[in-house]
């Protein structure tokens, strides 16, 4: 039941808190999901980028990094539970 919370939170965040905020709950998602982060990038960048302001989509490249990082965490995670 929270994992699902806490993802739709990540998802919804765009459109109702700042971006610090947003990256911080698409971060805490991405333990649970890893795609979440990414996915929310391009959310969000698909809902508020203008090109004339920026040359690259910065939340989808955010998303992205979150992502690759959530990922290794949660491989690392996996490893010393599992393993430990």
């Amino acid at each position: 039941m929270m994992k699902g919370v806490l993802v739709s939170s990540a998802l919804l965040s765009p459109f109702l808190f700042p971006f610090a905020i947003t990256l911080i709950l698409a971060a805490a998602a991405s333990v649970v999901l890893p795609p979440i982060a990414l996915i929310t990038g391009i959310l969000t960048d698909l809902a508020y980028y203008t090109p004339t302001a920026s040359h690259l989509p910065v939340a989808t490249i955010s998303g992205l990094l979150i992502s690759v990082v959530a990922l290794f965490v949660r491989r690392f995670l996996k490893a010393r539970i599992i393993g430990g």
